[in-house]
């Protein structure tokens, strides 16, 4: 899995300020959220990312 580095946020960042991490996931896309230097979550832009879909229902 290639991650770009400059979409990486620590669990503590991302609980502290998670209005930037959501400005930064609709730049990039996705931002990976690391726990104990391991990836533990990842934040998406739902209007970007192709591999998610929405219904109207939903």
């Amino acid at each position: 899995m290639m991650i770009d580095t400059n979409a990486i946020v620590t669990a503590t960042e991302a609980n502290q300020n998670f209005s930037r991490i959501a400005k930064l996931a609709e730049k990039k896309g996705r931002v990976y959220v690391f726990k104990n230097n391991r990836p533990k979550l990842l934040v998406i832009d739902l209007d970007t990312e192709p591999q998610v879909e929405i219904s109207e229902d939903e």
